[in-house]
């Protein structure tokens, strides 16, 4: 913002803001300008230190990702994948025969096993009559 400002344009405010101030309260001013923009590039010079200080570990995990071959890196999670998979399987079978078997033991006896709800039974009662 201010770092395009070369010494000509400086001058020229300067100038602008002695005549319009006068010479008694310009170096009054000139010096609360001068605290104000060193005040505000301390403030930038910390916001940026910070946040080098908060980006640096995000950078190093980019450079230690792009050391890598992002395609061998998927084929090999793949194929890790698929391995486990593989070893599920067998334990997969055994485990539908035993949900199989829990599911034809109902809780309920037969008489009294919940049915699927119907419209008769989920559409509200409405009353014969209107009036009343």
């Amino acid at each position: 913002m201010f770092g395009n400002l070369g010494m000509s344009e400086i001058m020229i405010i300067a100038v602008i803001a002695l005549i319009v101030l006068g010479p008694e309260k310009f170096p009054e001013y000139a010096k609360i300008a001068m605290r104000a923009y060193r005040d505000f590039r301390g403030y930038i010079d910390d916001i940026k230190q910070e946040m080098t200080a908060e980006l640096k570990p995000i950078k190093e995990e980019l450079r230690e990702l792009a050391r890598h071959n992002p395609e061998e890196y998927v084929e090999d999670l793949a194929k890790a994948i698929s391995a486990v998979d593989d070893e599920k399987k067998p334990s997969a079978a055994s485990s539908e025969m035993e949900t199989k078997e829990a599911s034809s033991a109902s809780p309920y006896p037969e008489s009294e096993t919940p049915s699927e709800p119907t419209a008769e039974t989920t559409a509200p009662k409405t009353p014969d009559r209107l009036d009343g």
